[in-house]
């Protein structure tokens, strides 16, 4: 299923290509955080080419959560990657996702960005701290349609404990890309920043934090 996804994860390495490879040996055997898994092709990549102890692939939409199992399964990485069919946010909650069937990479729990041919569904949502208290997480990446900010909260003790690489999406909101930088900055002063256009084609819809402590 690899030759199906989209090919910016494999060519620009989802910004990893770049760190140091102290920072890459770093990560090696400890837990790997994808949230916003949809059908698996970071999950996969992060698995085959960094070593991770295991990724842990969080999708709360059932079209996709199934999907992304059966991707797992098709590939024979079964307890390597563990699907977590919930969202991540600020607090532990219900929450409704809104869901354009036409493009299931992109729901939202952003009312506005919805239309009338979209449905909805009601998901969970989980906090970073309470899913990592018994992980060390070596990495977190996270593509979550504008829901960032408060999933990055939710998560300050975790990235404290083990500053793990951060491979966050700041294009969705126009304040994550000023408001997430300091946050992470405070938690972990030595945390060095790199901006990344991962989608050299049209660079706005993929621009992300790479953020890696100093070593």
């Amino acid at each position: 299923l690899e030759d199906k996804f989209e090919e910016h994860t494999y060519i620009h390495g989802y910004g990893l290509k770049k760190l140091p490879k102290e920072i890459l040996r770093y990560v090696e055997g400890k837990d790997f955080i994808d949230a916003g898994a949809y059908w698996g092709d970071t999950a996969i990549f992060f698995q085959k080419v960094y070593k991770p102890r295991q990724v842990f692939a969080y999708e709360p939409v059932s079209l996709n959560a199934d999907q992304l199992r059966e991707t797992v399964d098709k590939n024979n990485l079964n307890g390597q990657i563990v699907v977590v069919q919930k969202g991540l946010g600020e607090e532990e909650s219900q929450a409704d996702i809104y869901i354009n069937p036409e493009q299931l990479s992109g729901c939202s729990m952003n009312e506005s960005f919805t239309d009338k041919n979209m449905t909805k569904e009601t998901i969970h949502i989980a906090t970073i701290d309470d899913e990592c208290k018994d992980r060390s997480v070596g990495l977190i990446k996270m593509d979550i349609e504008g829901a960032e900010y408060g999933a990055i909260k939710s998560g300050l003790a975790t990235i404290k404990r083990d500053k793990p690489v951060l491979l966050i999406s700041l294009y969705h909101t126009g304040k994550d890309f000023f408001e997430i930088p300091p946050m992470l900055k405070e938690a972990v002063p030595d945390y060095q920043f790199r901006f990344v256009n991962i989608e050299l084609l049209n660079p706005f819809s993929e621009k992300i934090l790479v953020a890696y402590p100093r070593l």
